[in-house]
């Protein structure tokens, strides 16, 4: 990369101790193109309060690998990718030109801008040395009902306001580095970036509506364009025509009209409705045993847990990337807490113990908002283990499981394998233990028709780590019958739920080894779990399995004895033969919440 800079006639050699955001550099191509040049000062950890990380550079939207190289009277800077060529137009030219070919956004909405307006909204797009813009594709204007869009056309304050809201004046934002949850200004309100795991997914929303960047970061002479699949800030469907329009969500739609009529009343009252709707996939994945499509209970929990109380129209926008921001609010299921949280770039909801990703947030409806999920409320499609991989802080966890042939004692043979893992995108199932692990196996706990269902307090990867510097961890571990032996105290066939668990409240299980351990649940967010004098916190709890349910702990729970105590399979299992047999259609999920 050579530019020349466009305030001299001589060759400027550029540092990036003299890269400014404030001013592109004329590029040598032939249409003396611009390039855009970005700083970023990045955080290390998910939260707004993250250490300090590297400082980022950014040439049109590529990252700076290898920056200041010189050579001879020339200075290399290695970029993460090919520079596509820039748009010989600026943005207006690039957004109305026969030469573009998605004119829709122009031809159909901002030439009907009043005389009055022009001046304040599109103009900007000549004049200003450096505009973001987001135009919606002629998919996305084709989907506005003909009457909406005549309507829109014909209320001009309406009409000034929604195109502002696709400007962002006076910045340059490629998708490439922007945060997830970052906010920046319009020319009319602010919007927000939503960022999916690895930047597969990128989404803005603003008004009330989010779209997705089909085709971003089309460097123009003035600017940046992102092509996006929605009109930002027009709202037109109501909940029901947006789940009815919407093709990855027609098993949902099925699934409302069998339900009880006050539900399917519910979700067309004329304002504060909230929903999560699950996609398609989401319900394939469930096993059979539910005999879902059937079971007329079934169908209203799930549907009861999907919808907020009435009244409260919620946007996941309003929760930042900071755990500790998590809100809890209530479904219309006997008033049952709805978890949503962010983590890392993704945004999470738990309803029913069932932990889902959002997969399109705030689509914003004229009676409330729908959040599209992954995961069906009520009834995990995941077992124990696959739970457990599922997290990205438990893979070393998971790895645990293996090499003691638990991952195979807690498996389910009712579920089946499922989709991959958000978090680990690519991997369709983990491996299958090791011969290791499967010589030193338990016993099966369980079949199909009389399967086993089972509480794990789960030491996170942390945990294992610190438990392995311990005098005596490495020694356990090398020990795999007697690591097996101390990972089962973390293991009951009991159901716990701990937001079940009356505060302040302690209570007493018999571990899967047949030792008494304790819990406490000290406030809504936190419990502990107790063992001859030993604690550990419970970070995450009521994570939902086909055959029971995980909590997330950050300590290993043993104790010097461990060492030389006797782990006898017939000690292990004296006190812990109670199987459950609540598993026919699913019923045991039921009881989880009576």
């Amino acid at each position: 990369m050579r530019p020349t800079s466009q305030h001299s006639h001589s060759l400027e050699l550029l540092e990036t101790t003299t890269f400014s955001e404030q001013r592109p550099e004329m590029s040598r191509s032939a249409y003396q193109t611009k390039i855009f040049f970005n700083i970023r000062s990045r955080r290390e950890g998910d939260v707004s309060s993250g250490t300090a990380g590297p400082t980022e550079y950014y040439a049109n939207g590529a990252l700076i690998l290898r920056p200041n190289i010189p050579a001879g009277r020339s200075m290399i800077h290695v970029v993460d990718r090919v520079l596509e060529l820039p748009s010989q137009y600026g943005i207006k030219g690039f957004i109305s030109l026969k030469e573009q070919p998605d004119t829709a956004f122009y031809n159909n909405v901002v030439m009907f801008l009043p005389a009055e307006y022009w001046n304040d909204v599109v103009e900007p797009l000549n004049s200003n040395e450096r505009v973001t813009v987001f135009v919606p594709t002629k998919e996305a204007i084709a989907r506005i009902p003909s009457d909406k869009l005549q309507q829109l056309r014909g209320s001009s304050q309406l009409l000034r306001d929604v195109i502002k809201r696709h400007i962002i004046p006076d910045q340059i934002m490629y998708t490439s580095f922007v945060y997830h949850n970052e906010g920046v200004n319009t020319l009319y309100g602010q919007l927000i970036y939503r960022i999916s795991s690895e930047r597969e997914t990128v989404f803005v929303s603003s008004g009330a509506v989010t779209a997705q960047v089909v085709h971003g970061n089309i460097t123009a002479k003035n600017g940046v364009v992102h092509f996006v699949d929605s009109l930002l800030g027009y709202v037109y469907n109501t909940a029901l025509d947006e789940i009815r329009l919407t093709s990855f969500a027609t098993t949902f739609e099925n699934v409302l009209i069998k339900s009880r009529n006050d539900l399917q009343n519910a979700i067309v009252l004329p304002n504060g409705v909230t929903v999560f709707v699950p996609i398609n996939q989401a319900f394939s994945n469930l096993p059979s045993m539910y005999n879902f499509q059937t079971n007329q209970s079934l169908i209203n929990m799930v549907m009861e847990l999907c919808m907020l109380q009435q009244g409260m129209e919620f946007q996941l926008t309003s929760v930042n990337g900071d755990y500790e921001a998590r809100r809890t609010l209530l479904s219309r299921y006997f008033n049952r807490p709805v978890n949503v949280y962010s983590q890392g770039n993704e945004t999470w909801v738990e309803s029913g113990y069932v932990k889902a990703k959002v997969v399109r947030p705030d689509v914003g409806v004229t009676n409330g908002f729908i959040h599209f999920i992954d995961g069906v409320p009520g009834l995990p499609s995941r077992s124990i283990p696959d739970t457990i991989f599922c997290e990205d802080w438990l893979i070393k966890s998971h790895i645990q499981l293996q090499m003691t042939g638990l991952d195979v004692y807690l498996s389910d043979p009712q579920a089946k394998a499922v989709a991959p893992c958000a978090s680990n995108t690519g991997v369709n199932k983990y491996p299958s233990s090791s011969q290791q692990g499967a010589a030193i196996a338990p016993r099966s706990c369980g079949t199909i028709n009389q399967r086993c269902s089972f509480t794990i307090f789960i030491p996170n990867g942390t945990a294992i780590d610190f438990f392995e510097n311990q005098p005596y961890g490495k020694q356990i571990q090398n020990d795999a019958r007697r690591w097996q032996w101390v990972l089962r105290r973390h293991i009951t066939r009991q159901i716990i739920y701990i937001d079940q668990t009356a505060l302040t409240q302690e209570r007493e299980f018999t571990s899967d080894n047949g030792d008494v351990v304790r819990y406490k649940r000290s406030t809504d967010r936190y419990a502990y779990l107790y063992y001859r004098g030993r604690q550990a916190r419970i970070l995450h709890s009521d994570l939902g399995a086909t055959n029971g349910v995980v909590h997330i702990i950050d300590r290993v729970i043993f104790v010097q004895e461990d060492v030389y105590a006797t782990t006898s399979e017939a000690h292990i299992f004296s006190s812990s033969t109670i199987m459950c047999t609540l598993c026919i259609l699913g019923l045991h999920v039921i009881y989880f919440f009576l």
